[in-house]
């Protein structure tokens, strides 16, 4: 059971821990900015998808890609399985 929403890094800390994995081989795609600040402090990285709720360039930058397009994203994590 969750306690805290987004922004608080708890859902991907618990999914982590539920899962078993490092959080180097944890990709978030996210479409706001509460979820992208939840993956950030979580220490994951980011994928933003752009959506209605418009992402400050200083949280934007933070993410290791970003685009508006789903094909660009699927293009992009098509390219780190090669």
């Amino acid at each position: 059971r969750l306690l805290k929403a987004k922004p608080s890094p708890e859902l991907y800390l618990k999914a982590i821990d539920i899962l078993n994995v490092r959080k180097k081989n944890v990709l978030a795609i996210e479409d706001s900015r509460v979820g992208i600040k939840s993956a950030i402090k979580a220490g994951i990285d980011v994928i933003n998808i752009e959506d209605i709720d418009v992402i400050p360039i200083g949280i934007r930058k933070k993410c290791i890609f970003s685009s508006k397009y789903i094909k660009d994203i699927m293009n992009i994590l098509s390219e780190e399985r090669d």
